[in-house]
């Protein structure tokens, strides 16, 4: 806390006891932990409060909490300190302008009652009378009192030696008329005789009421700690016990009189406000007293409450004087004076001084008023205020400083405890400081130590910013009003007054702005921000050392270092450089310098202290300001011109073997006078300065450059710890112009680059051309090439954006006439600059097309009149350079706008070009034919090495360029007619066209190929290399396994992956190529990219396309097999694998030499199958050897088919043809066909197909229901009405087409299957029959109910359908008979195991009875094959198949007809006719 939170307490020391008390007294302060309660107040916690003790009478004896004026003059006989301080203070009417105690204190030591009531009673009960108000007389004791409310205490010291005892500070003690001399007691105090002294005091001066505060307490004393260490733990309690009685009794009557003080207050204040209306009411005398109520408040450490009553009277004065402004100054001339009397004798000695000689100005020392802006004790302000003799200014000043000082209170800038340190040195001590923990190192920094409140801090820093400006204005009018009244008190007298110049006046008030900035500074300076700056601070200067200093700081070794670090802990954030010229830091050792660093590298520390951010804004705005008030006085002096040096433009000139350019239309670079300050510098611009600081700075332009480097290096750090971007960059602006003047063109050019993106982005387009005009120029002196190349591209941009205009289509030019020619030529010299230099360079620059060329756009037309292959197409644009630019090459970027397909496309042209100034139609032509839908993505214009891009592809119009919905087919036909930025692209009619598709011939047992088709045209290709690319994750094309359809030798090498060689083809040659694939993953299409590179007489041209095949099958095939001991029953299901249907040609099964297979009759007819119509045929397998060991058992069914939706597309394809051959429109065939197909497709879908297929005619339907219209508005605008009309007379007459016309147009497609046998080891041939007991054949045809059926089951079984023939050895089978019990009971071996060899019959006897009657499904029957246990039984043997098994069960499905076992019944009907019936008689069935 600081000294200022301190209250008075006075005592009375009669015993001489003070030093000895004030010992122990000492360390226990401040007092910690006060709560005031307040009726008309929340609760307000005092953390720590300041003790001063003043003597009742005489010199006082002040504790290291006293006032600063107290001073040591020596020691007395005794050994107690006396001290000279202030004079007992003098009761003033102005409650607010006393300071009295809080507490009076009276100190009694004395061992016996005897000698208390001989020495001691009677002073301490005429003290206690005369400190008592309610022993005063009620004339005495008024309310006004409260002011200076007090309580009273007693304290009974117990002194540590009893010689000490009873001893007072005066030898004769007056007791009325009585004299006696002081007898000190030569008998030790007991604890019993202090108790009853402590006892009788209490009854002598205690109040006998109830609720009476006890105002007696006892202390103990002891000479050091360890006296005390020798004392009983009971003796060490009561001690402690007496110390915190005292201790809490002292912080209680504190805060009773303060609360008594600030309740008078109030009531005062609330008085004197309600009479504010009343005549005669003054302001200062109700500004004193409030004043003292934020004075108790501040004395008591509530310096919040303190600085909420300043502010009000802040806002009060404030009010006053615009009150006073508004009404005149006859109602209330008394408050303030006219101006200020001794701030205008400060500006006329500053004028005197200023017309003397500069050297003798240079050397005198003039007085600064802005220095002491915060010092509240160099006038008397409150008594000027009491005598209402202050001015505006003194008294705006007064309660600022006070505001201030307040405020900086609350940050805890500032140690406190000094004062204690030094205060306990001066008692002679020290050791006793150790003993009870006070030394020096830990009163320096307490325990209690709170943080920095930098949000705080950064607060008091705007204010005092805002206060510091506004109040310039004040000082100006009190100087003027000044000046007028020596100039009527000079007409008065008869004498000539001296002319003041507004220059003069307006130097003074920068002067004591430029003060004031400092002084503020220096009182926000924090150590947590300092600590921040350092490395910002350290890297900014050594970036700003000049090469000799640097040399020099080099050569100084360690030493240099060495003292360079003990200056270290001096702050150079904010203060003003005081550093000779020359003298700069060696820290480019330690820190990168600003020109290797980016303007990212500039950046906040990573963990900044709370506040800190906000501080250093706000003290970067005051070096801001400070920065603009040098700035302004060496603009008036001819030192800074326009807020840059009047030496930057010569120093750049100096040696410049480029053209100068003047971007501001004045003769920027072309000045040769410079300004000699040293020689022509008036004394005007200098007079009224009173800062030395500002008139060491204008000197020279060295030291000026020196010192507004040094603020801006200072704000700059402070923006960039601050977050202030924005005013960063202004201030490294100013660095880089400082460091042109001193030619340090290296970081100069780091400076610029740095702000080259913060301009750019900010649209300031002059300030931004300037700077990289000299950016520019600072490239060019330390020879970088490269980055000049880039800067000047800017600054040509930004010529033509400022100059060159474009208004649509007529080329007129906006701007100034006058100024015209000027710029054509800046422009000019930085075009051939760039072009002369950028061809030294090894490096490509890039330049946004856009900056220099408009009108940018690419015809969407082809160009049809070219009879070779590939396209043409001619780029429009205007070019705003000045003069022509020699392209050397021109390229032009297209997109492929499919969303499976993204393939690009160049233009180029053919020749170097000369692009003039103006409107230009370049032919740009491209060697490569590719089918679809194009959108413009890039233009590249070259020139030299400077290339000019136009770059489309992260505009949102990309997403109009590509739709997504069109695929590889449909992309033909745009769906928008409007969107004229995609351009249609189709291979000429006459011209090579390559194909790629699925091969027709499909095997499953080999790799499945794709079919690449070439036709050559009109081509005479002398060679040719096809590329196949996958465009599908897992497809692998394998080309070194293609081979030709139709001549091998037209393929002549294939070695290269990905590419296969063709040999020299004529015209109008078609070459057919099968490539097999793999894919390594499920895929239901893959992609595939042709290209077809080939060399004609005429060039060299290529060919591509793009194409999404399915490798689906579009059948499904499915096989079920019978066995049967002589031959094998195989169904073959066909069916579509889709919705879509196919037509079969021909279905056949091939046998081989081992089997043969018998099929029904193929009828040569067409099946169409449909999904839910599949084909079904049985085809009979016979085995043709059974001795064969080996037999071939793999046959092949080999189906020959078509796909619907490929006919009916054949058949219209087909007939679009014939008629378009017919007309004059043939040249748009390669176009118009697959635009056709491409809506057909997406006209049909499965039951459109379906239907077609069962009526046998397709319906094309009118024209209008296509989307001809679309593409007939992409195609060139030669095209006359003639294709509309033979294109809708084309579907007028072909509404409906046969389905079958066209089919052989169309390729077979051919699917080989392999089929294999499956090998059965064992088959088992079973059949069920009755057994009759004579030699009529047995009936199973028809039985009697409840009979048995005698059966018998024979078994057996063959193996020739096994592949591996085994040995002719027994096997053991077991069979099973599975019966419904409620059908059958099955008599006999129901199951039963046995053992046969190859057709061996087995026989087993059964007995069936039916449980019902009707139509009844013979038993079932299974049979396994068994594996023999050697340790169990035959019965106990486990069936385990071993090996495979089937069963032909001859019965299965035949079924016995059980009949009633009646053959004759009688039935008797009642003859009454009333239903009843009785059987009769009835006859079974014989046997």
């Amino acid at each position: 806390m600081d000294l200022a939170s301190t209250v008075k307490i006075e005592y009375t020391d009669p015993s001489g006891i003070l030093t000895s008390f004030a010992r122990e007294f000492l360390p226990r302060l401040p007092l910690k932990d006060l709560h005031w309660s307040s009726s008309s107040r929340p609760t307000r916690s005092i953390g720590s409060l300041h003790i001063e003790l003043v003597s009742d009478e005489g010199p006082k004896f002040a504790l290291a909490h006293a006032s600063a004026d107290d001073t040591v003059i020596g020691q007395d006989n005794g050994g107690a300190t006396k001290y000279e301080g202030s004079r007992k203070e003098r009761r003033h009417q102005i409650p607010g302008l006393r300071r009295t105690p809080y507490l009076k204190v009276y100190l009694v030591s004395c061992n016996d009652v005897d000698t208390y009531k001989g020495s001691f009673r009677k002073p301490l009960k005429e003290w206690v009378k005369d400190n008592n108000p309610s022993s005063r007389s009620s004339a005495v004791v008024n309310k006004q009192d409260n002011h200076d409310a007090f309580e009273w205490l007693i304290i009974h010291v117990v002194p540590a030696s009893p010689d000490e005892a009873g001893k007072p500070s005066r030898p004769v003690i007056n007791q009325g008329d009585v004299t006696t001399e002081k007898r000190p007691s030569s008998s030790r105090w007991s604890s019993r005789a202090s108790t009853s002294v402590i006892e009788k005091i209490r009854s002598d001066v205690n109040s006998t009421s109830k609720g009476a505060i006890d105002r007696v307490t006892q202390i103990q004393l002891v000479d050091s700690p360890k006296d005390s260490a020798g004392q009983g733990d009971r003796q060490i309690q009561d001690r402690t016990n007496g110390w915190d009685d005292f201790l809490s009794k002292l912080k209680l009557l504190i805060l009773a009189s303060f609360d008594l003080r600030v309740r008078q207050y109030e009531d005062d204040i609330k008085e004197r406000e309600g009479q504010k209306k009343v005549f005669g009411w003054n302001f200062n005398t109700f500004f004193v007293l409030k004043e003292g109520l934020a004075m108790g408040f501040e004395n008591m450490g509530l310096l919040e409450d303190a600085l909420t009553v300043y502010q009000e009277l802040a806002f009060g004065l404030q009010s006053a004087i615009d009150e006073q402004q508004a009404e005149g100054a006859q109602q209330q001339t008394a408050h303030f004076v006219g101006y200020t009397e001794d701030l205008y004798q400060n500006f006329e000695e500053t004028g005197a001084k200023s017309r003397i000689t500069k050297a003798a100005v240079s050397q005198e020392q003039r007085s600064d008023l802005g220095a002491s802006l915060l010092k509240t004790d160099r006038k008397l302000f409150r008594d000027l205020i009491l005598s209402n003799k202050i001015s505006v200014f003194d008294f705006q000043c007064y309660v600022f400083a006070r505001q201030f000082t307040l405020s900086l209170r609350l940050t805890n800038i500032s140690n406190n405890r000094a004062h204690l340190v030094r205060t306990m040195k001066s008692l002679g001590s020290s050791s006793g400081d150790n003993d009870y923990g006070t030394s020096g190192s830990s009163l320096a920094k307490p325990s209690d130590y709170e943080p920095e409140n930098l949000l705080l801090l950064a607060d008091i820093a705007r204010s005092s910013t805002d206060f510091i400006t506004s109040t310039t204005g004040t000082i100006r009018q009190d100087i003027q009003l000044g000046i007028r009244h020596a100039k009527t008190s000079a007409n008065e007298s008869g004498e000539s007054a001296h002319y003041w110049h507004d220059e003069e006046i307006e130097n003074f008030c920068m002067s004591w702005l430029f003060s004031t900035s400092q002084c503020i500074l220096e009182e926000t300076c924090a150590q947590s921000l300092t600590s921040q700056l350092s490395p910002l601070l350290h890297q900014l200067e050594s970036a700003n050392a000049t090469p000799e200093t640097v040399a020099d700081n080099d050569r100084a070794g360690s030493k240099g270092e060495e003292a360079d670090r003990k200056d270290l802990p001096v702050r150079t954030s904010s203060l003003f450089d005081r550093t000779p010229k020359g003298s700069y830091s060696p820290a480019h050792q330690r820190y990168p310098a600003v020109n290797f660093l980016d303007a990212a590298k500039l950046l906040t520390p990573s963990n900044p202290h709370p506040g800190s951010k906000e501080l250093a804004a706000a003290r970067g705005d005051l070096i801001a300001l400070r920065r603009r008030i040098l700035a302004n006085i060496g603009t008036r002096n001819g030192i800074w011109e326009n807020g840059k040096s009047a030496s930057v433009s010569d120093v750049i000139a100096q040696d410049e073997d480029m053209q100068e350019i003047d971007l501001d239309g004045e003769s920027f670079r072309t000045k040769s006078a410079k300004i000699s300050v040293s020689s022509h510098i008036e004394d005007s611009p200098i007079a009224g300065l009173c800062n030395t600081d500002l008139l060491k700075a204008v000197a020279s332009i060295e030291d000026f450059s020196r010192v507004y480097e040094s603020l801006t290096v200072s704000a700059l750090a402070h923006y960039v710890v601050g977050g202030r971007t924005k005013a960063a960059e202004a201030m490294i602006a100013d660095l880089a112009i400082v460091r042109c003047q001193l030619k340090d063109y290296r970081s100069a050019a780091s400076y610029f680059r740095q702000l080259a993106p913060f301009y750019a982005n900010s649209d300031w387009d002059k300030l931004e051309v300037s700077m990289l005009d000299m950016y520019a120029q600072c490239l060019k002196q330390f020879d970088q090439k490269d980055d000049f190349v880039r800067v000047s591209l800017k600054i040509l941009a930004k010529i033509i954006k400022e100059t060159f205009t474009v208004k649509g289509d007529s080329g007129n030019q906006r701007g100034d006439p006058r100024g015209l020619q000027h710029e054509l030529n800046v422009a000019k010299g930085y075009l051939a600059s760039i072009t002369a230099t950028s061809k030294t360079c090894n490096t490509e620059f890039s330049a946004p097309l856009e900056d220099y060329f408009s009108n940018i756009y690419l015809e969407k037309y082809i160009d049809e009149h070219t009879e070779k292959d590939g396209f043409e197409l001619h780029l429009h644009l205007r070019s705003l350079l000045p003069t022509d630019l020699l392209a050397d090459s021109i390229q032009v970027k297209l997109l492929k706008s499919d969303a499976d397909h993204r393939s690009e496309l160049f233009f180029a042209t053919e020749q170097a070009q000369a692009i003039k100034p103006g409107l230009a139609r370049i032919p740009v032509r491209s060697k490569t034919t590719e089918q679809g839908w194009f959108a413009l993505d890039k233009i590249y214009i070259k020139s030299s090495n400077v290339c000019f891009v136009l770059d489309l592809s992260p505009t949102i119009q990309r997403e109009r360029l590509f739709p997504r919905h069109r695929d590889s087919v449909s992309s033909i036909l745009s769906n928008d007619a409007s969107d004229t930025t995609s351009i249609l692209l189709w291979p000429k009619n006459g011209g090579l066209n390559l194909s790629v598709a699925h091969y027709e011939v499909i095997n499953l047992e080999r790799s499945n190929s794709i079919r690449v088709v070439v036709k050559t045209g009109r081509n005479s290709i002398v060679k040719s290399k096809l590329i196949l690319r996958a465009a599908s994750a897992g497809l692998r094309i394998h080309t070194a396994e293609a081979q030709a359809l139709e001549n091998d030798n037209d393929i002549t090498d294939k070695s290269q992956p990905g590419s296969i060689c063709i040999t020299n083809l004529t015209a109008y040659t078609e070459v057919s190529i099968t490539i097999p694939y793999t894919i390594e993953s499920d895929l239901r299409d893959i992609n595939v990219r042709a290209t077809l590179e080939y060399s004609t007489p005429y060039g060299d041209f290529a060919f591509a396309c793009n194409a999404t095949l399915s490798i689906l099958l579009p059948l499904a095939i499915n096989v079920q097999d019978i066995f049967k001991e002589t031959l094998l029953v195989s169904k073959f299901t066909i069916g579509t694998s889709g919705a879509l249907p196919v037509r079969l040609y021909n279905c056949r099964l091939e046998g081989n030499t081992d089997f043969r297979v018998a099929l029904p009759p193929w009828q040569n007819e067409e099946l169409d199958v449909f999904i839910r119509q599949p084909l079904s045929f049985v085809a009979h397998i016979h085995r043709q050897r059974d001795g064969s060991t080996s037999p071939k058992r793999k046959l092949f069914l080999k189906v020959e088919f078509r796909c619907l939706d490929g006919i009916i597309q054949s058949t219209v394809e087909r007939r679009f043809h014939n008629a378009l051959e017919l007309s004059p429109h043939v040249k748009y065939s390669r176009v118009l066909g697959p635009a056709l197909l491409a809506d057909l497709q997406t006209r049909m879908a499965g039951q459109d197909i379906e239907s077609i297929c069962l009526l046998r005619e397709i319906n094309i339907g009118t024209f209008d229901e296509w989307r001809w219209k679309s593409l007939l508005a992409r195609l060139s605008p030669q095209v006359d009405e003639g294709l509309e009309k033979f294109l809708r007379r084309w579907h007028e007459e072909n509404r409906k087409i046969p389905l079958d016309d066209g089919v052989l147009s169309m390729p077979m497609q051919y699917l080989t299957v392999p089929v294999d046998i499956p090998n059965m080891q064992v088959v088992h041939t079973a059949r069920l029959r009755r057994v009759a007991a004579s030699s009529t054949p047995p009936q199973l045809d028809t039985v009697p109910a409840g009979r048995e059926i005698p059966m018998e089951l024979t078994i057996s079984h063959t193996r020739s359908w096994d592949s591996q023939r085994m040995d002719d050895r027994a096997l053991e089978f077991c069979y099973e008979i599975q019966a419904n019990a409620d059908v059958w009971i099955v008599g006999g071996q129901k199951r039963a195991h046995f053992s046969s060899v190859e057709n061996a019959v087995s026989r087993f006897p059964l007995i069936l009875w039916p449980q019902k009657t009707g139509h009844l499904m013979l038993p079932s029957l299974e049979v396994h094959s068994l594996r023999p246990s050697p340790d169990q039984s035959d019965e106990e043997n486990t069936t385990v198949s071993e090996m495979s098994c089937e069963l032909d069960y001859q019965n299965a499905g035949e079924s016995i007809l059980v009949v009633p076992d009646l053959i004759q019944t009688t039935v008797s009907l009642d003859p009454s006719g009333h239903g009843g019936a009785w059987l009769v008689d009835s006859r079974r069935r014989s046997p």
